[in-house]
């Protein structure tokens, strides 16, 4: 009993190894333009419909939403809004995403001779 329980535990541990190996390798492609293996498909596929459908369970839907008038108010509103972002909330957002190069570290914007050695001395 005691040799099978060892054996047991052994054969857990390389399994977990071998999964962290396998994770660590970079082996699988997880980029969004190849697809799935069929048997990865599946297990997204049935785990995102299952997820839905248990935590849906109790919502109800609000009463009217059959109403074409509302139909037409839903499709209307994104688009409304959406060109209503002025010129100067968008240049905003770009100076947050790309922020100045001179605010970055002060050893990116350290200029360099033509050389190629840095003004703090040679390398």
């Amino acid at each position: 009993m005691r040799n099978f329980l060892v054996s047991l535990f052994v054969v857990f541990g390389l399994l977990i190894i071998g999964g962290l190996m396998f994770i660590y390798s970079g082996l699988f492609d997880v980029a969004a333009n190849d697809t799935d293996w069929p048997v990865m498909r599946w297990g997204l596929q049935t785990t995102r419909m299952r997820s839905i459908k248990f935590h849906a369970a109790g919502i109800q839907a609000p009463p009217g939403l059959d109403d074409p008038a509302k139909l037409l108010i839903g499709t209307e509103h994104p688009s409304a809004t959406a060109h209503r972002v002025s010129r100067k909330a968008t240049s905003q957002m770009a100076s947050i995403r790309n922020p100045p190069i001179s605010s970055m570290h002060p050893t990116i914007t350290r200029r360099r001779s033509c050389s190629g050695s840095s003004n703090t001395g040679s390398r």
